[in-house]
C-alpha cells in the first residue's frame, strides 16, 4: 500500500477545503492513512493530526507499532497515557503559525468572502450537520481551520477540546455547527507567532471519500477474500446434515475460512434455519435444521485487511415450488441489477431495477432493506445501494448486490460483490444459479 501517496491526496484535499489542519480519530481512516493498527475499537488509543504536516500520536503500548510507520511523511509521537494524547493533539494544532494562516489567505488578506466556484463539493458540513455546497464565507486574518470527523469524535471529546484549549470561546451557528477555539502567544518583539483562534469544523465522510475509489490492489485484496468466502461454502455444504445447529455450522464455517488462507472473518456470520432467515440480520442460535427448511448463510472472510460478503440460501430437503419461485425471483432480480450497473449511474437506480422486478410478480413489500453497500477495510461502507442515495457509481468502486424477499416460512437472499470495471460491473469470484438441495 502506497501510503504516502495517500497522505500526499489528503493533504492536497486539506488545501481544496481551505483547511489548515485535521485530526482524523476514526481508526479504520488512521490505519487508511498510515498503516497503523492494533489499536482497540472500544478506546480511544491513537489519533492522527494534520497540522498540516501529519503526526501520528498514540500510547506507548504502541510504540513498536507506530515506530514501524514512521517515515519522511509521517511523524510519531509517543505518549505516557491514553489520556495524554487529547493533549498533546492539542498542542500541536495550537502551535500552527500564524504565517501559514496569512499565506492560506492569500498574502494577508483580511478577509475572504467568497470561496471559488472551481469547487463542485465540500465534505464540511453546515450548521444542521449535513454536508453542503461550498464554505465557510469569512475567514479572518489570525484564524486557523481545522476539520474533524463529526461521525466519529464523541461529544465528550469534542468538550475535552474546547475545554484543554481555550481561554475563550464561542459557538457559532447551532450546537453541530463550527466552534471557535481562541487562543495564541507573542514573541519578545510582542508579536503575534501563534494561531489566535483555532477554529473547528465538522465534516462527513472526509477520508471516506477518498476510501470510495479502490486501488487495483485494493480490488485484488478484496476479490481474493471473496474467492476464499466461496470455496468455503463449497466446503461447508458437503458436510451440512439435519441435526446440526446453526452454531455448529458457523463455527465449522470458520475453521474452514481460516484453513484456506483468511486472516479470520470479516464479521459474525449469520447461519438461519427456518423461520429465523426471515430475519435479515438475525443472530445465530442454537436452533436445529430440519428437512423442508431454508438455510441462510450470511458470511465474508478477510484478507490482508480486507473484506468479503457472500450470502446463499440452501434448502434442507426439497423444496416447495413456492420456495423455488422465490429463489429464481431475487436471483432474476440480481442479475438484472448487475447487468444495469454502469459508470456514472445513480444509486438509486440500481435499487429501483431490483425492486422493479419484485414489483412486477407483486413481492416488492417483502423486499425490506437496501439493495447493497460498499465492502473495503470495514465490511459495511459507502457507496449504499438504496432508494435515497442519489450518489453516482464510479470505475473501481466495489460494492454488493444482495437482494432478498423475506416470508412467514423464511427468507431467500443471494450476495455477490461486484467492481465497476472498464465502465460496468464486474462480479468478483463467481457467482451461484442453480439451486441448492442436502
Amino acid at each position: 500500500m502506497d501510503y504516502p501517496e495517500r497522505i500526499l491526496d489528503f493533504q492536497r484535499k486539506l488545501k481544496d477545503n481551505k483547511l489548515d489542519g485535521f485530526i482524523v480519530t476514526n481508526p479504520t481512516n488512521i490505519f487508511y492513512l498510515t498503516g497503523f493498527k492494533g489499536v482497540s475499537p472500544t478506546e480511544r488509543e491513537s489519533v492522527l493530526v494534520f497540522c498540516p504536516t501529519p503526526i501520528l500520536i498514540t500510547a506507548r503500548l504502541y510504540q513498536t507499532e507506530a515506530t514501524k510507520v514512521k517515515s519522511r511523511n509521517l511523524k510519531v509521537k509517543i505518549v505516557d497515557e491514553r489520556d495524554q494524547i487529547f493533549e498533546v493533539a492539542l498542542q500541536l494544532l495550537s502551535q500552527t503559525h500564524l504565517r501559514g494562516v496569512r499565506a492560506h489567505l492569500g498574502g494577508g488578506k483580511k478577509e475572504i468572502e467568497k470561496h471559488p466556484r472551481g469547487v463542485q463539493r465540500s465534505n464540511l458540513a453546515h450548521p444542521g450537520g449535513e454536508t453542503r455546497m461550498g464554505l465557510p464565507t469569512v475567514v479572518r486574518q489570525g484564524q486557523a481551520k481545522s476539520g474533524f470527523e463529526q461521525d466519529d469524535l464523541k461529544f465528550s471529546e469534542f468538550q475535552k477540546f474546547k475545554t484543554a484549549f481555550m481561554s475563550s470561546s464561542r459557538t457559532r451557528g447551532s450546537d453541530s455547527g463550527p466552534s471557535v477555539l481562541s487562543s495564541g502567544s507573542k514573541d519578545f518583539r510582542g508579536n503575534d507567532n501563534r494561531i489566535t483562534q483555532l477554529e473547528l469544523i465538522p465534516t462527513k465522510n472526509f477520508v471516506e471519500d477518498i476510501r470510495l475509489i479502490k486501488t487495483d490492489d485494493e480490488i485484488k485484496r478484496i476479490e481474493k477474500a471473496q474467492i476464499i468466502s466461496q470455496e468455503a461454502f463449497e466446503q461447508l455444504v458437503k458436510t451440512i446434515k439435519t441435526g446440526q445447529t446453526e452454531a455448529e455450522i458457523a463455527e465449522k464455517l470458520t475453521k474452514i475460512i481460516k484453513s484456506i488462507g483468511a486472516d479470520g472473518l470479516a464479521f459474525e456470520s449469520i447461519v438461519a434455519s427456518g423461520q429465523n432467515s426471515a430475519l435479515p440480520h438475525y443472530l445465530t442460535g442454537k436452533q436445529k435444521i430440519k428437512k423442508g427448511q431454508v438455510l441462510l448463510l450470511d458470511f465474508g472472510a478477510k484478507y490482508q485487511n480486507y473484506c468479503a460478503d457472500l450470502s446463499r440460501t440452501i434448502f434442507i430437503g426439497k423444496p416447495t415450488e413456492e420456495m423455488q419461485n422465490i429463489y429464481h425471483h431475487v436471483l432474476n432480480a440480481q442479475k438484472t441489477a448487475i447487468s444495469k450497473i454502469t459508470h456514472g449511474i445513480k444509486a438509486s437506480d440500481v435499487y429501483h431495477t431490483a425492486n422493479n422486478v419484485f414489483k412486477k410478480k407483486m413481492l416488492h413489500q417483502y423486499f425490506i432493506h437496501g439493495l447493497g453497500h460498499g465492502v473495503g477495510l470495514d465490511i459495511h461502507e459507502n457507496p449504499y445501494i438504496r432508494p435515497t442515495r442519489n450518489e453516482l457509481l464510479l470505475e473501481n468502486m466495489v460494492f454488493s448486490i444482495e437482494p432478498g424477499l423475506y416470508l412467514p416460512w423464511g427468507g431467500i437472499r443471494i450476495e455477490d460483490l461486484v467492481v465497476i470495471s472498464q465502465g460496468r460491473a464486474k462480479v468478483l469470484g463467481k457467482t451461484l444459479d442453480e439451486i441448492i438441495e442436502i
